[in-house]
């Protein structure tokens, strides 16, 4: 392909992301440098959970410098070496990290170019890039021969400049061209992978950590005393530890960590009771009446901005606003919830810890000066290693974390209290790494749940279906308590450890501001037009259960109340819901991946001929965050004893598309978790804590489940990307509850749609 650098004489302002990013980081060396073998290696604070995000950094890296795929590389994530960029979440890195990465590229090669004009007497304007090499006229060098240490070393420009044109992708580009190609894939279909799960050390040390079952269970010492003679009659057991309420084991084999798990079955080695958990809770029973009844922290946002609580008006004091039209008005008042649900990776969450001796962390090396290092699955090791500095009592340049691929990784599940648990349990055999990787009862009983919610909407049209009018009202704890965020560590075990030495107290959940895309109230402010409208979101402070930032926080469920209301709308109003989606969106990106699923699926088709009884057909849209990707869904169901999802059909913006396959995989995979969560999912709770501790009590999607899924990308080239992991959530809810409404005639307003809820709303 040939690249020429001048061509394309567009130039783009930096992203406030990149200025960020280039503020804290300015050296060409602290995102790209050279190894010893002469391989240019690009530096990421993003880390790869699945998505793709190393080979998509690497194919941005490729484009701008002109390069093939065999002469980059990009590495893991590190303290020792990485740029600080916070956490990977929020469908961001793309973003945040791609546009950096793009940007120190272009750098790179407009610094190469200039020099290489200057060697041969050339203008730079002449001077073009292809195949890793640097061509004017007769002239020709490869571009790595003009990475110097002086252009390493130097700051990078915070001018914007010129991206390298690239061939708007087709078909068939996207199968020849090498960048397409993950080597990750064809390891882990032929499980050769290695995750973290996989890693094996030499004289390495197997540990398990034991938690109580609540936040606030407390060590009853006798049943410990019991539970380590027992231990130490197994063979292998080399020591057993406990502060406050934590207890380690440390062995010589994994066989041994078995059999003293085994042991809990006869040994409560808590009382839980002071935890003094809310019993009606218990089997999902009156959530959105305990949301309600809780101490609450509350805002109203409108078109003025973010303000203290307002109390809703009355809904006829909205409809004298101006509107499109003046005719009468239809209006809908519904409630939905979601429960507690639960993280549930198939993968469990493990960690590694060593503690280094004093010999040992003396010299300069930075490698060598540290004390404690940790390897692990975390999607922020920068906050990951803040937290561990402030509960081992260590200054944060004493600890290393390392990044290594987990299976199992999306959102605030257990990779980060498992780290805590590696290097608390390390630290009593010094020297020796030690794994620690949590039982299926401790992934599915301890990790942060995903809040429940309770969401009220009312909303009036005018009778030619133009929006008059929206207000919600909506209840939920925060959707976060990741590490390194509060003066004291977000880390369970830190809780239940002795806090004499290091306060740690439990901390409430929070939600991130709404221009870093809200929590609880994620997706909740519509994207429609509509001249009046507000949200009241209420933050609920009680934490009788830990909570944390689940795949899209608050969009799956507002979304699907909101994409719930649309179509309550429509049938008041006789219209057909793609028609009253776009009476009232004015945003033609908006409009486009409407039109577009719609065209997929022969909506217009379906909406002329009868269903099948029990079939049912949904819609569902949003634009993620209101600032992201732009995703519509249509959904095709069948509803006997539970619903079967027939068919999938996905439209989606997300910008600039840097590697569509890898794109497509995401949108995908949050389609199928979607699904998962809005059909089956609901945690089982009780005094004692989390219930469904295991796949009987807590099923999830299936791969008998997933049904044909098609993806369609609208692809904007002059856009700038936005990211694909979690846009297909709430339009997936929202596409599944209308076509469950139409199969059965009737509204399900509680999550998840099994058949209990099902048989509810039949019988309403």
């Amino acid at each position: 392909m040939n690249m020429s650098p001048h061509s394309n004489d567009a130039l783009q302002a930096l992203s406030p992301s990149v200025l960020a990013n280039l503020h804290k980081k300015p050296k060409v060396r602290d995102w790209l440098d050279l190894s010893a073998t002469g391989v240019i290696q690009i530096h990421t604070g993003k880390v790869e959970i699945g998505q793709g995000i190393l080979h998509a950094l690497m194919r941005i890296a490729g484009v701008e410098l002109g390069v093939s795929a065999p002469e980059l590389h990009v590495l893991a994530a590190s303290t020792a070496r990485s740029p600080n960029e916070a956490v990977t979440s929020g469908s961001l890195s793309i973003q945040d990290s791609g546009a950096t990465v793009r940007h120190v590229c272009a750098h790179v090669r407009e610094a190469c170019r200039q020099a290489f004009a200057q060697a041969h007497a050339v203008a730079t304007h002449d001077v073009r890039t292809q195949d890793g090499k640097l061509y004017a006229g007769e002239h020709v060098a490869p571009l790595i021969s003009f990475i110097t240490e002086a252009l390493l070393d130097g700051r990078v420009t915070l001018q914007a400049l010129p991206s390298q044109p690239e061939e708007k992708p087709t078909p068939m580009r996207l199968q020849s061209s090498a960048f397409n190609q993950r080597q990750d894939i064809a390891q882990k279909v032929m499980g050769q992978f290695e995750y973290i799960q996989d890693l094996v050390k030499p004289d390495m040390r197997w540990g398990l950590v034991l938690h109580p079952r609540t936040l606030r269970g407390q060590l009853r010492l006798e049943r410990l005393n019991r539970f380590e003679q027992l231990a130490h009659q197994i063979a292998g057991v080399e020591r057993v530890v406990h502060d406050g309420a934590l207890v380690g084991v440390v062995a010589h084999h994994e066989h041994a960590l078995s059999r003293c798990g085994a042991l809990l079955d006869l040994e409560t080695l808590w009382d839980e009771s002071p935890s003094a958990l809310p019993s009606e809770l218990e089997n999902n029973q009156n959530l959105g009446a305990w949301l309600k009844a809780q101490e609450l922290e509350s805002q109203t946002i409108s078109r003025e901005g973010v303000v203290p609580f307002v109390a809703p008006g009355f809904v006829a004091a909205a409809l004298a606003t101006s509107a499109p039209d003046s005719s009468p008005a239809v209006s809908v008042s519904a409630s939905f919830t979601r429960p507690f649900v639960q993280h549930a990776s198939i993968g469990l969450s493990t960690a590694w810890g060593r503690w280094r001796g004093e010999k040992e962390v003396k010299g300069d090396d930075e490698h060598q000066a540290c004390q404690l290092e940790v390897i692990s699955h975390s999607q922020g090791i920068y906050n990951l290693r803040r937290d561990l500095a402030l509960s081992m009592g260590l200054p944060q340049e004493q600890v290393r974390v390392d990044h290594h691929a987990g299976a199992g990784c999306y959102g605030h599940n257990g990779a980060d209290d498992v780290a805590f648990d590696a290097a608390w349990l390390s630290k009593s055999c010094s020297g020796h790494w030690v794994r620690v990787q949590w039982r299926r009862v401790d992934e599915l009983g301890l990790s942060p749940l995903s809040a429940a919610m309770a969401v009220d909407i009312t909303a009036s049209a005018s009778m030619s279906g133009h929006l008059q009018s929206w207000h919600t009202e909506l209840w939920s704890q925060g959707h976060g308590t990741r590490p390194g965020r509060e003066p004291t560590p977000a880390l369970l075990g830190a809780w239940q450890v002795d806090q004499s030495a290091h306060p740690a107290p439990i901390l409430v959940a929070v939600n991130a501001p709404l221009s870093s895309g809200g929590g609880a109230e994620r997706n909740a402010v519509p994207l429609y037009d509509i001249p009046d409208w507000a949200v009241h979101n209420h933050r609920v402070l009680s934490t009788p259960y830990r909570v944390s930032a689940l795949r899209s926080l608050g969009a799956h469920v507002n979304v699907f109340a909101m994409e719930s209301v649309m179509d309550l709308l429509a049938e008041r109003l006789k219209m057909d819901p793609l028609s009253i989606r776009l009476n009232n969106l004015s945003d033609p990106r908006a409009r486009a991946v409407l039109e577009g699923v719609a065209e997929m699926s022969n909506w217009s088709g379906l909406s002329a001929s009868s269903h099948p009884e029990s079939v049912g057909w949904g819609l569902g849209f949003a634009r993620y965050k209101n600032t992201g990707a732009y995703c519509a869904v249509v959904a095709q169901v069948a509803v006997s004893e539970a619903v079967q999802v027939k068919r999938l059909f996905i439209c989606a913006d997300i910008g600039r598309v840097v590697h569509a396959d890898g794109a497509i995989n995401q949108i995908e995979g949050g389609a199928i978790q979607a699904m998962s969560l809005t059909l089956w999912e609901q945690a089982h709770l009780g005094i004692e804590g989390v219930r469904s501790h295991d796949w009987e009590h807590y099923p999830i999607a299936r791969f008998g489940q997933t049904p044909p899924i098609q993806v369609r990308l609208i692809d904007p080239f002059e856009s700038e990307s936005a990211g694909a992991g979690e846009c297909s959530i709430g339009p997936t809810a929202g596409a599944l509850a209308n076509a469950v409404s139409q199969a059965i005639s009737a509204r399900i307003y509680n999550m998840p749609l099994n058949a209990e809820n099902l048989l509810q709303s039949l019988e309403a």
